[in-house]
Protein backbone atom coordinates (compact mmCIF):
# COMPACT_ATOMS: atom_id res chain seq x y z
CA UNK A 1 0.00 0.00 0.00
CA UNK A 2 0.63 3.78 -0.84
CA UNK A 3 0.41 7.26 -0.11
CA UNK A 4 -1.05 9.19 -2.78
CA UNK A 5 1.66 11.30 -4.53
CA UNK A 6 4.73 8.42 -3.93
CA UNK A 7 6.81 7.78 -7.15
CA UNK A 8 7.32 3.69 -7.22
CA UNK A 9 10.41 3.13 -9.85
CA UNK A 10 10.00 -0.16 -11.45
CA UNK A 11 13.49 -2.19 -13.03
CA UNK A 12 13.32 -5.68 -14.77
CA UNK A 13 16.26 -7.41 -16.56
CA UNK A 14 17.02 -11.32 -17.32
CA UNK A 15 19.48 -13.64 -18.07
CA UNK A 16 18.50 -15.47 -20.68
CA UNK A 17 19.75 -13.44 -24.04
CA UNK A 18 16.91 -14.89 -25.66
CA UNK A 19 14.22 -12.90 -23.49
CA UNK A 20 13.41 -9.50 -24.18
CA UNK A 21 10.76 -7.36 -21.29
CA UNK A 22 7.59 -5.79 -23.12
CA UNK A 23 7.20 -1.43 -21.50
CA UNK A 24 5.57 -2.26 -18.13
CA UNK A 25 1.83 -0.48 -18.07
CA UNK A 26 -0.17 -0.10 -15.55
CA UNK A 27 -4.09 -1.40 -15.80
CA UNK A 28 -5.39 1.76 -14.42
CA UNK A 29 -2.89 4.78 -15.52
CA UNK A 30 -6.08 7.18 -13.23
CA UNK A 31 -5.02 5.21 -10.32
CA UNK A 32 -1.30 4.63 -10.62
CA UNK A 33 0.32 6.56 -13.66
CA UNK A 34 3.62 6.39 -16.27
CA UNK A 35 5.62 9.71 -15.63
CA UNK A 36 8.91 8.04 -17.19
CA UNK A 37 9.63 4.53 -18.93
CA UNK A 38 11.71 2.57 -21.52
CA UNK A 39 10.96 1.28 -24.34
CA UNK A 40 9.58 -2.12 -24.72
CA UNK A 41 12.06 -5.30 -26.11
CA UNK A 42 15.22 -4.92 -24.31
CA UNK A 43 16.81 -7.34 -21.87
CA UNK A 44 16.41 -4.91 -19.44
CA UNK A 45 13.25 -1.83 -19.10
CA UNK A 46 12.87 0.45 -16.43
CA UNK A 47 9.82 2.55 -15.35
CA UNK A 48 8.71 5.37 -12.90
CA UNK A 49 4.81 5.56 -11.91
CA UNK A 50 2.83 8.51 -9.52
CA UNK A 51 0.43 7.09 -6.96
CA UNK A 52 -2.65 9.05 -8.25
CA UNK A 53 -5.92 8.28 -6.39
CA UNK A 54 -6.89 5.91 -4.06
CA UNK A 55 -7.81 2.51 -5.59
CA UNK A 56 -5.56 -0.46 -7.19
CA UNK A 57 -3.89 -0.90 -10.20
CA UNK A 58 -1.77 -3.66 -11.49
CA UNK A 59 1.96 -2.85 -13.11
CA UNK A 60 2.58 -5.53 -15.50
CA UNK A 61 4.74 -6.83 -18.53
CA UNK A 62 6.08 -9.63 -20.11
CA UNK A 63 9.25 -11.57 -21.00
CA UNK A 64 9.12 -13.24 -24.32
CA UNK A 65 11.48 -14.89 -26.23
CA UNK A 66 12.74 -13.83 -29.43
CA UNK A 67 14.76 -15.91 -31.28
CA UNK A 68 15.32 -17.11 -35.08
CA UNK A 69 14.14 -19.31 -35.81
CA UNK A 70 11.03 -20.19 -33.14
CA UNK A 71 12.43 -21.52 -30.17
CA UNK A 72 9.15 -22.71 -28.53
CA UNK A 73 10.72 -20.64 -25.05
CA UNK A 74 7.52 -19.72 -23.11
CA UNK A 75 6.59 -15.73 -22.21
CA UNK A 76 6.65 -15.00 -18.85
CA UNK A 77 4.35 -12.80 -17.17
CA UNK A 78 5.16 -10.23 -14.69
CA UNK A 79 2.72 -7.83 -12.29
CA UNK A 80 2.24 -6.56 -9.44
CA UNK A 81 -0.74 -4.82 -8.06
CA UNK A 82 -0.56 -1.73 -6.05
CA UNK A 83 -3.09 0.01 -3.36
CA UNK A 84 -3.45 3.25 -3.29
CA UNK A 85 -4.66 5.33 -0.11
CA UNK A 86 -4.97 9.28 0.43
Amino acid sequence: MVHSGTVIHVLLSNTASVYQWSAITSSQPDVVSVIDTTPGDQDVVSADFRARSPGSATLQASDSPHCEPACGAPTFAWHVLVTVQA
